[in-house]
């Protein structure tokens, strides 16, 4: 078993993030450009932050494709909101309407 993994941070940089998440919703990529941190770190820091439900996920950010790939975090306890998963049959309808927009 493997020892537990710590994230170092400044206290600075705590009270900035704190900051942060107290006035708005933010994504790992809103925290990199807010705090100046490494995407990897705030990553894991938000991951951290989640587990002991300082935050929480209040929705996704969908790529180009629609799928929820990015969370966004709000400050404070609450439940986390799962990611949408489309079933097999929906899956295969949204394939067709593509095929035939391509034919159009």
């Amino acid at each position: 078993m493997s020892s537990p993994r710590f994230i170092r941070i400044g206290h600075l940089t705590l009270a900035k993030t704190w900051k942060e998440f107290e006035r708005r919703d933010m994504t790992i990529h809103d925290l990199v450009a807010a705090v100046g941190i490494h995407p990897v770190t705030a990553g894991e820091w938000c991951r951290a932050l989640n587990k002991q439900r300082c935050i929480h996920i209040v929705g996704w950010q969908k790529d180009s494709r629609g799928r929820d790939v990015t969370a966004v975090y709000r400050f404070g306890e609450g439940f986390d909101r799962p990611k949408s998963r489309m079933t097999p049959a929906q899956r295969q309808a949204a394939y067709k309407e593509r095929q035939r927009a391509l034919k159009a």
